[in-house]
């Protein structure tokens, strides 16, 4: 036999044999007693956890009409938008609607603006809305970065052809669907 037939066993090869092995034994040594009286619990270790989770469930509102929208919970970021969502929930002459994602971005000077909701009214065909909601329709109650990418995303979606606004109540909604 010569010495191009034996295979050779390089360094990487070795130190992967090696660590094999150690994790093997170290599974076989795994053992676990119980502390009388110490309980270990998961919100024990992350104590803020359930805090976070309450902070959630506090910012969904629950869809009461399913046929409006593709989910049971919308996640609202104000009361203006939890307002906003019932009532979009409750008209009828919504047929459908969305809480946009926050991957829906328009890119603007001031960085990325993503509007808030997707409306679909459907009268003599279907119109469809971008919509942002705000408790002031007053721009200087807005702040500057704010009021600069709403702005942006007015000139790109009247670029693109679909009808943005800013609204505060239905009321403003239906105000400007009407008048359309």
């Amino acid at each position: 036999m010569t010495s191009s037939s034996i295979p050779r066993v390089t360094g990487r090869m070795t130190a992967e044999s090696i660590n094999q092995s150690l994790r093997s034994e170290v599974r076989k040594g795994i053992a676990y007693e119980e502390i009388n009286g110490v309980v270990w619990e998961m919100r024990r270790l992350e104590p803020e956890d359930e805090q976070q989770i309450e902070r959630y469930a506090n910012r969904l509102y629950e869809v009461q009409n399913q046929d409006k929208t593709p989910f049971d919970h919308v996640e609202i970021e104000s009361e203006v938008e939890r307002r906003f969502a019932r009532q979009l929930d409750q008209n009828r002459d919504v047929k459908y609607y969305i809480k946009l994602p926050a991957w829906f971005t328009v890119d603007t000077p001031v960085g990325p603006y993503n509007p808030d909701w997707a409306i679909m009214f459907e009268r003599e065909g279907r119109l469809y809305l971008v919509r942002e909601s705000k408790g002031s329709m007053d721009p200087p109650q807005l702040r500057e970065d704010e009021a600069i990418k709403i702005d942006c995303a007015t000139k790109h979606f009247d670029a693109i052809g679909v009808n943005y606004a800013v609204v505060n109540t239905m009321d403003d909604l239906a105000k400007q669907v009407h008048a359309l």
